[in-house]
């Protein structure tokens, strides 16, 4: 008898099973788009750290190159002793160690956030009125002096800043005058703030009837101490350098109830 052999099937190989397994894969690709792929593919880098360093590495060597570049550009001009090659690296200098100064950006958005809260859009302020001429005067018409005579050098209003390459709000005067010159109270008032500031250098805050302050900057020294009582006309410290300019100068701001006004109005002679 005659038994027909029965034909054993052929050995299931690896190629045919990678070559099922990617095309499995397209066809998942195709319906549901690679991030599904990526989750299975890298879940082992789904929890907190890895995910973290998983990121990084997209173009690290670029990064790292750019920061080798930067750092070796800084060096050259630290050791190239040229004018420009020192404002440069002033201006470094400047934006890497620049801290903010948390209590005093508070102070300058607290009127803001507070007319947005009164629902008071418009630019007023409390117990301040305009003046016959157009001049902005407190009600009880306190009168302010010019707390040095110098040369006008900034003035209040938006000016271009060369730093950052954009215009930026200037909130009060400069004073061009020799290192030393004694600064004297704008108005009669107390003393309640004495500090370093980033932008002001030694600084010395007044406080004024009716919610009004002044504020002196770029000082080298002060003369009084905090919670003093000043007269107007008083001396109450030095001129200084300016922080970021090194030429001596005096900066000089008035605020009514925190806000910034313009100075020159206030100031009897227009500033002189």
């Amino acid at each position: 008898m005659y038994f027909k052999k029965k034909r054993k099937a052929a050995p299931y190989s690896n190629l045919r099973s990678r070559l099922e397994e990617y095309s499995s894969l397209k066809e998942r690709t195709r319906w549901h788009g690679d991030e599904e792929i990526d989750r299975e593919l890298d879940s082992s880098f789904n929890f907190f750290p890895l995910s973290i360093l998983k990121d990084m590495h997209n173009f690290l060597l670029f990064k790292i190159t750019l920061a080798l570049l930067a750092i070796l550009i800084v060096l050259l001009f630290s050791f190239v002793k040229m004018p420009f090659t020192a404002s440069i690296l002033q201006k470094i200098q400047y934006v890497t160690t620049w801290k903010m100064d948390f209590m005093e950006v508070g102070r300058d958005v607290a009127p803001v956030i507070r007319k947005l809260w009164e629902g008071n859009l418009e630019s007023s302020l409390e117990r301040v009125v305009i003046a016959p001429g157009g001049n902005i005067l407190p009600d009880k018409e306190l009168k302010f002096i010019a707390p040095l005579e110098g040369e006008l050098e900034k003035t209040f209003g938006l000016k271009f800043n060369s730093l950052l390459q954009k215009e930026e709000m200037f909130y009060g005067l400069v004073f061009s005058t020799p290192r030393g010159t004694y600064v004297r109270a704008s108005a009669g008032g107390r003393v309640v703030g004495i500090g370093e500031h980033p932008s002001y250098g030694l600084y010395l805050l007044l406080e004024h009837p009716a919610g009004m302050e002044t504020l002196y900057g770029y000082l080298w020294e002060v003369l009084v101490n905090e919670r003093e009582e000043v007269k107007q006309g008083q001396n109450i410290a030095r001129v200084g350098m300016a922080p970021q300019e090194n030429k001596p100068a005096l900066y000089f701001e008035v605020r009514a109830k925190g806000e910034p006004l313009d100075p020159l109005p206030l100031l009897v002679g227009g500033g002189n």
